[in-house]
């Protein structure tokens, strides 16, 4: 086709293959390509750059095609060229500054990466440019003045940093500006209030501080404005005075304060949510244009105004989504009121101090879907479900809510009612919902829904019964749940068998920790069904040996199998599982020895090995230890101290469960472990487990030497080998973990004297060197003489304070008076004695 100008068989998914060269012979008169979201692969041939007549390349979203692009290009024609979402990388292309006629540029969610070159102001033609979601960084030249044609700007989600350039507000032409979730630093410049075109504006997680610069009042054209996810401490209650057109304004996630800003009387959309807003809401706050308003996560008192309750601006309001949680209203507050929005189609009073009436059977909500009620000290189910139509989603946990739940409770999505007193469930119901949650109330048994009789259920994703009182076995009848990805089962009395179908469906989650459930765990078909992330089999009495074919179930990130009474070798299968993060086998029966050879491939994602409590025996596991490969890097994120991180475990270290959680849209994984990690048994949640790295192989039988290469685990925060048979030096290596807030080597065979290397270890909360051999004189550093004589008892040669023995000339032990306690002792002491003990 020597004479065709344009070409465009965009949107086509059938359109498979590879770009051939001799495609684009170089006479061709081709002026417009357009090949966007087709399923072409392989790398784009150099010859369509050279196309001398081209003015068009758009190949976003056929993400199988792939560079690299050329390094250089002849003089061109191009005006358009997006190359969204395709595998390009290596440094920003040096010629595109050369195409001087370009109107459009979009790279975009590319692995492009290098800086922006300072050039990029050649292009003065360019009206829009999109580098959003790339490996870009550098800062951003101030060339980018030059660009002065250009009406979008969106740069959100690069690695740019450094100082927005002041040039930026010499674009003045500039309508849409997006730099949120880039690293840039210092203030905006006041520049910007030169951008009197702007209409969209997204500064949102970016690391901004302070005050929100009162020059923004002045972009009067602004429509969207969204300051979200920064660190802005307080706002002028005047600056959206002038913002007569602003319809979305996001502020939600900073660090604000005192009263809530007054609001622009057009606004549609408001997102005041996760500040620390408090006092009351404003009477001015009308919801007379208002379609969106969150509220939630702020330190809101009083009650609510008229102008939120009734009124004319109220009756007529097209407020679809209204959110008041987590916040200190008070008061009495009847339900009834929301009844007057036709539109609203979310509310949510949770967690705030007041009493919501939901008694009005009559009430008629014509578009409401979701309806939260957490904490709203309420005692019965809202009575104008009997005659309502089906919700989607009622959250009603945290209440006080007692009895059966009744079979005219209709809903087709969610019920979320954990936390009250729920006693049975009637027959014939929930049989479309998708999410059910029913955990922390009084059932004594599964839902009666759960008989036989039901061949399936076609909607169930998620089922929670979990701290309840439930007896008896696991139903068979629950691997009818044919779309089922979550069963959370745990901390019941239920007993029996596994069912071995269970193992067989399409299960992303399986939590029956804490239970009497006995036999052996039942194979994993995870040949063909393969999303199983989470496992939690723990406090059973498992026996028998662990399942293989777990080693197939590559997506598995959470493995907790932990008090039962497995048998066996160490499960040498879990190197195959790639994304692993949390291994928990501790207090089971398995032995041997645990014989690793070290693989730098391995283990690339494992934070937590819990493999204490065992009967394993022969060397130290070094291959095992020196294949951890995630604990031998440290993360930034993983400063916060451990003992932040967790919550203290009264009871003993098996209770191994999950935290309360809303359920949100979608499935979510509620990971809870306890580790012993400070002497105690503390908790880990998820959000800790992703950042901590934790090594446990404490009360096992392992002999000979800690090597020195432990020292290659530098990322490690928690080491725990206590109460096995190990002897020989305490490795001066171990000086290198300058991240390590817990160490325990207690009740070992350990010899020698303390490395002075261990001065080193400035982040160490928790030191135990009990009960070994160790000889010599304990080091004297500032943060070391922090601990108390309980971390060096049971090693007669030792001496030195916070010990009652002195030493000699040459370092050895000798008895001399009593010199006092350590700081960790006195600790100790008076905590017993405040106990009465």
């Amino acid at each position: 086709l020597p004479h065709l100008q344009a070409l465009d068989l965009s949107y086509n998914n059938y359109l498979n293959g590879t770009l051939m060269p001799s495609f684009f012979p170089p006479e061709s008169n081709l002026q417009s390509l357009r090949l966007a979201l087709t399923s072409l692969s392989g790398h784009i041939p150099t010859e369509v750059f050279e196309l001398p007549l081209l003015k068009v390349l758009d190949l976003t979203y056929s993400t199988d095609l792939s560079g690299p692009l050329p390094t250089k290009l002849p003089k061109s024609k191009l005006q358009i060229l997006k190359l969204s979402n395709i595998m390009l990388s290596g440094g920003f292309p040096s010629w595109i500054v050369n195409l001087t006629s370009l109107v459009e540029l979009d790279l975009s969610r590319t692995d492009l990466s290098g800086s922006l070159p300072i050039t990029i102001g050649n292009l003065r033609c360019l009206r829009s440019l999109d580098l959003w979601s790339t490996n870009l960084s550098g800062n951003l030249p101030t060339t980018i003045g030059d660009l002065t044609a250009l009406t979008h700007l969106d740069l959100h989600g690069t690695g740019l940093s450094g100082n927005l350039p002041t040039t930026i507000g010499d674009l003045t032409a500039l309508a849409h500006l997006d730099l949120s979730y880039a690293a840039l630093s210092g203030n905006l410049p006041i520049t910007m209030a030169n951008l009197t075109a702007l209409t969209h504006l997204s500064l949102s997680s970016t690391p901004f501080s302070g005050s929100v610069p009162f020059m923004l009042g002045g972009l009067t054209t602004l429509i969207h404005l969204d300051l979200s996810g920064c660190n802005y401490t307080s706002i002028d209650s005047s600056l959206f005075a002038n913002l007569t057109h602003l319809t979305y304004l996001d502020l939600s996630g900073n660090m604000f304060s005192g009263s809530l800003p007054s609001l622009p009387y057009h606004l549609r959309s408001a997102h005041l949510n996760d500040n620390n807003f408090s006092g009351p809401i404003p009477n001015s706050y009308s919801l007379l244009n208002i379609e969106i308003l969150d509220l939630s996560r702020n330190s809101m008192t009083g009650t609510l105004p008229s102008s939120l309750t009734h009124g004319p601006s109220f009756m007529q309001s097209p407020i679809q989504y209204l959110d008041l949680s987590n916040n200190k209203f008070h008061g009495y507050l009847n339900l009834g009121i929301f009844a007057h929005l036709k539109n609203l189609y979310f509310l949510s009073l949770s967690k705030n101090n007041w009493t919501v009436d939901v008694h009005d059977p009559t009430l008629k909500f014509p578009s409401l879907q979701e309806l939260r009620l957490v904490s709203c000290n309420i005692n019965q189910l809202p009575q104008f479900l009997l005659h309502h139509k089906p919700i989607e989603t009622l959250d009603l946990s945290k209440n006080m809510i007692f009895g059966e739940i009744p079979k005219w409770l209709r809903l087709s999505r969610s019920l979320i009612i954990s936390y009250n007193k729920i006693t049975s469930i009637e027959e014939e119901i929930f049989l479309n919902i998708e999410k059910l949650d029913l955990s922390y109330n009084m059932l004594n048994r599964l839902p009666k829904f759960l008989s036989p009789n039901r061949s399936f259920f076609d909607n169930m994703e998620y089922f929670s019964v979990k701290n309840n009182s439930v007896t008896g076995e696991i139903p068979t009848s629950l691997c009818n749940f044919t779309m089922l990805l979550s069963l959370d089962l745990s901390n019941n009395k239920l007993s029996g068998q596994i069912p071995d179908c269970l193992f067989h469906m399409d299960l992303v989650e399986v939590k029956l920790q804490n239970n009497q459930l006995q036999g052996q765990i039942p194979e994993f078909d995870c040949q063909t069904r393969t999303e199983l992330k989470t496992l939690d089999l723990s406090a059973n009495r498992f026996v028998g040996y662990i399942p293989t074919s777990l080693g197939n179930c590559k997506n598995l990130e959470f493995i907790n199998l932990g008090y039962n009474k497995l048998s066996g070798e160490f499960p040498s299968w879990i190197a195959k599982l790639p994304q692993l993060k949390i291994f928990v086998l501790k207090s089971n029966s398995l032995n041997g020895a645990i014989n690793f050879t070290v693989d730098k491939n391995m283990f690339q994602e494992l934070l937590v090995l819990d493999i204490s409590t065992n009967q394993f025996t022969g060397k130290f596991p070094l291959g095992l230890l020196l294949s951890l490969n995630a604990m031998k890097s440290f993360s930034p994120e993983s400063v916060i101290p451990l003992h932040f991180m967790s919550r203290y475990s009264e009871g003993w270290g098996g209770t191994i469960g999950s935290k309360e959680s809303e359920l949100t849209d979608g499935f979510y994984e509620d990971w809870e472990v306890t580790l012993n990690t400070k002497g105690i048994n503390l908790t880990y949640e998820r959000g800790m487990l992703s950042i901590m790295k934790t090594i446990e192989i404490s009360n096992n039988y392992f002999e000979d030497e800690i090597s020195e290469e432990i020292g290659d685990l530098e990322g490690l925060q928690a080491l725990r080998i206590s109460n096995n048979k190990l002897k020989g030096p305490i490795p001066k290596s171990i000086g290198a973990l300058t991240h390590l807030e817990s160490l325990d080597l207690s009740h070992n065979y350990l010899s020698g004297e303390i490395p002075e290397e261990l001065n080193a270890l400035n982040s160490l909360g928790y030191l135990n060197l009990s009960y070994n051999n160790l000889s010599g004189r304990i080091p004297q550093s500032p943060h070391f003489s922090t601990f108390g004589a309980l971390s060096f008892e049971g090693n007669p040669s030792l001496c030195g304070p916070p010990l009652s023995l002195g030493c000699d000339a040459n370092n050895g032990a000798t008895l001399f008076p009593f010199v006092g306690l350590g700081k960790r002792d006195e600790e100790t002491m008076w905590k017993y004695i405040s106990m009465g003990l």
